[in-house]
Order: structure tokens, then sequence, then C-alpha cells
């Protein structure tokens, strides 16, 4: 009897298990441009030399726009999937730029995209990040967030998904022979090319991932190596420079091996077909050559494209100057496209939009701006940015091709505030530390006799108060203005200013936004 009592208690209980499936993640990969390193929070000048030598003192490093975006990022937020709103969490991951290691990294990383932690490494490190923590079950999102050589980054991060898939726990352990695959795809195409691993991740011949990578991918799927098919909600980048996220500099070209020109050269101007919203915020006044852009081109049916250009240089539209004028201004609007997919937390933004405050009041459109062709930097050729005419490089010669082969789709627009900073006679960018002065007129628009080859049409012929009226309103307004290229039939339209930044321009020049359609080039 006592032993059946034992028996009887042995059982366990039946019980029903009910399996919740875990919340979605939003991935936010935030890399930062050269010489950038917010974790280190240190800066040395913003000259050529002081960034590799260190001969502008130590200062507190000023944030980009890379950096107050990744720190103003909710770790909560909401998702609609169907009927039902889900909690979702918000995972941001910040890596540096190229060039912050050391005083060795910063010479050859910051001027060749190589060195200790280059831009192989920079990719890995934010696909890594990625692959660790993506789950397609739980229908997780990914937005990725670059500035300079860091937009080139988290392109190339995109273009790699799209080729080869987030790779599996199983399938990382061949995730260096399969990144240097695609890293080195149009190399293989060469006489002699060996891979350093040609025995991982496949045993016999290598299916090529160049032109099209399916077959290489297709194969990684049936080892169980890769997760095909994975979507990126949005690329938002700051001025892209160089069509190998090195800029073009043309003597280190030519002393370079010629095999490092073939680097990434498959990441180019068109968006990844994996890649649904493409957001590029880019520099007119920049005009050193070395940091030509590189834009995006052909969205295919389903994605959006957005590339709209801002008064200023590389650095004024990025972030990291001291006065935080123009990089006001581009952060407003980059935030204002990125919260239809991120959610952030608007206390903190605005924490970080008045600290530190620029260091001239002046009014909206009209700050301080930088002329970043000085020192060093002018041993460099001198190219002024050319909006609207952007051509395809030949990446094997770092030359455009003959005859030009212009880029198609690019859905470029100005942003208002160069319109405004025209029509309000802005200062020119200063060199250096001195201060500015001038009347502003951008390079792309002037030609060497000061002839303005762009003029506004679309305005309002009648006074409007632009302030009385409702946002659809401006829009409706903002739509019929156009920039049009004297002797050409090229024009282009401006970009439709958000609720935040036309918030944000009545409460810094009240005056400014009720005159809103009375300016422009004069």
């Amino acid at each position: 009897m006592a032993s059946a009592m034992v028996e009887v208690l042995s059982v366990p209980a039946k019980t029903t298990e009910v399996i919740v499936k875990c919340p979605p993640k939003r991935l936010v990969v935030c890399c930062d441009g050269t010489w950038m390193n917010s974790n280190e929070g240190t800066d040395t000048g913003s000259g050529l030399l002081d960034n590799i030598l260190g001969l502008g003192g130590l200062t507190l490093q000023q944030p980009t726009n890379v950096t107050r975006i990744c720190r103003s990022i909710k770790p909560t937020s909401t998702k609609r999937i169907g009927d039902l709103v889900q909690p979702i969490s918000q995972i941001t991951f910040y890596g540096s730029g190229i060039g912050t290691a050391n005083a060795l990294d910063k010479a050859q990383g910051g001027l060749t995209g190589e060195g200790e932690a280059g831009v192989a490494e920079h990719i890995r490190e934010a696909y890594q990040f990625i692959s660790a923590n993506y789950s397609a079950d739980s229908e997780d999102e990914i937005v990725l967030v670059g500035f300079s050589r860091g937009s080139f980054t988290v392109r190339s991060v995109a273009a790699f998904i799209n080729d080869v898939g987030l790779l599996t726990q199983k399938g990382m352990t061949y995730f260096y022979p399969i990144f240097e695959d695609w890293e080195n795809q149009q190399k293989m195409l060469k006489p002699g090319y060996k891979a350093t691993f040609s025995s991982y991740p496949f045993e016999g011949p290598r299916p090529r991932m160049f032109p099209d990578p399916t077959e290489y991918r297709k194969k990684l799927v049936q080892l169980g190596y890769t997760r095909p098919n994975i979507k990126v909600k949005a690329v938002a980048v700051f001025d892209t420079v160089g069509s190998l996220g090195v800029p073009r500099i043309a003597f280190w070209h030519d002393v370079s091996a010629p095999q490092h020109s073939l680097d990434f050269a498959f990441v180019d101007t068109m968006m990844p077909p994996n890649v649904e919203n493409g957001i590029h915020a880019l520099a007119l006044d920049e005009i050193r050559k070395p940091f030509s852009p590189t834009l995006w081109e052909k969205p295919a049916p389903g994605q959006t494209l957005t590339q709209v250009w801002f008064s200023g240089a590389h650095a004024d539209v990025g972030g990291s100057y001291a006065d935080t004028s123009g990089a006001n201004i581009s952060l407003a609007w980059m935030v204002e496209k990125l919260s239809a997919f991120v959610e952030f937390d608007l206390d903190m933004l605005a924490y970080q939009y008045k600290v530190p405050a620029p260091t001239v009041k002046r009014d909206w459109g009209c700050g301080i701006l930088n002329n970043e062709f000085a020192g060093a930097y002018t041993v460099f050729d001198y190219h002024v940015r050319t909006p609207g005419a952007y051509t395809r490089y030949n990446h094997e010669s770092g030359e455009p091709y003959v005859p030009a082969q212009p880029l198609v789709s690019t859905n470029e627009k100005l942003h208002s505030s160069v319109r405004i900073r025209c029509g309000l006679s802005g200062p020119m960018p200063r060199t250096g530390k001195t201060p500015d002065s001038g009347v502003y007129c951008c390079p792309a628009w002037c030609g060497k006799d000061k002839v303005k080859p762009w003029t506004v049409t679309g305005l309002p012929k009648t006074p409007v108060k632009a302030s009385g009226l409702s946002l659809e309103e401006i829009h409706k307004l903002q739509a019929n203005i156009q920039w049009t290229r004297a002797g050409t039939t090229q024009m282009m339209g401006e970009d439709l200013i958000g609720k935040a930044e036309w918030e944000i321009l009545k409460s810094i020049s009240p005056g400014v936004a009720d005159k809103f359609f009375s300016f422009g080039p004069k």
C-alpha cells in the first residue's frame, strides 16, 4: 500500500504549456565618421594634421549627428502587427569612426580607410551585432545610420545582408572566409586569385559572387549557414564620401597597391533590393575633391529614396564642429525622416539640440559654416559639387566613365534653409577660426565670375504670412518651388519641411517663418 502511494505521488501533474512569442526588436546600428569616437570623447582639432598628429590640443569632442541620434533613441517603443500594437525594444549599436585606434591608425585609417580598424573591420563589427541579435520569428527590424565613411560602412552592411543574408550561429563559424569572398568578389575573377581560406566554407569549387550572388547564397542556405531575404527598414546617412568609402585621394591611389581599388568596388550607387527606405543628407559647400559624395540612384518599385542638399561642408552637415548651427538643421531633418521608423526621446533630442548652443545667435539657416579646403587639405584637388549632375565611376580606374553615364532617378532636392540663407544674404563659410563674412554664394550655384547658373521659380507672387498657415498649406506652396539650372532642362525641387523642423524654425526665427516664401537668391 505504501509503495503504491509513492508510485501515485511520483506521477507528475499534467500542465498546459503556453509558448509566448518573443516581442520584436528594432536593431539600430549607428556608425560614426572618420576620426570620430564619442566613446572616447576627446578631440585634437579639425584640420588634417591636427587629427593625425594631435596638434590642436585636447578638447571635449563635439558629438556628430550620428552620436546625437544614437543617444536620443528610446529603449522601448511600439509596433503595429496586424490589429495588434506590441511593445518593441530599440537596441542600439554605436561604432566609432575609422582612424580612432591610435596615432598610426589615425594616419593610415583616416587617409585610406584601412589601418588597425579599417572599413572592413567596421563592416564586420556592425554585421556581427545584427546577425547575433536578429530574429526573423519575432519580425525584428533593422535601421542603419552613418556619417562619412560610417555612411559607407552602413551602406556596405546593407549590401552584405542583401547578398549573403544574415549568417546563422553555425554559419558564423565561417564568417571571415565568407566576408573575404564578398569583399574580394571582383578580385576572384582575376587570374591567379586564391582565397586565404580556400577550403571554407565550401569544399570543392567556390560559387562566384560577382556579378550575381544568388548561387553563393543558395549554397549557404543549403548548408544551414544563412538566413536569406532579410529586409533593412531604413538606411539613413550623412554625406557618404568616396565610391569605395575611401575618399578619392589621387596621390594615395597612385602609390597604393592596385588591387585595393577593387575592395568593395561593387558597393556603389545602386540601392540594394533589400533596403526599403534610403535617406541621404548632402553637403553643398564641400569642395575637397577626395570627399566627393556617392549618391544613390534607381530606387526599385516599393523602395523610397530621399536625398537632400544642405548648405555647409562635410562636417557642417554631419556634425562635429563646436558651432552646431549647420548640423542642427540637418539633424532636425534626419530625425523627422527617421521618426517613421524609430521612436526618439524628444526631451533628450531637445537637450542635445541646445547643448552646446550655437556660438553666434543668428536667423535660422544663417549660422556659421566652414570652409574645409584649408591647411594640409589644400594639397588635394579642389572640386565643386554638382547637384543633379553626378555620373558613375569605373572602380578599377577610379575615373568617370567616358562617355559619362549620368546617375538616374536620384530624387535629389534642396533643403529650404539653402533658399533662406541665399535670400537673407547669410555669410560665406569661414576658414579656420577666422570670423565669417561676405554674402553667401554656394560654389554649386555660382560660376567663376559669380554668375548664378541656378534660379528659383515658383515662389508666391504676393506676400504670404507662412506662420499663419497649416503645414499642409505650406507644403502645397513649397511643391511649386523649383531650382532651375540656366541653359539646361535640369530642375530640382525643395524638400517639404517637416512638422518638427517648422516648429524649430518658428521658435528660432519667427520673422523668417512669417516671410518663409519671400526669400530666394538675389
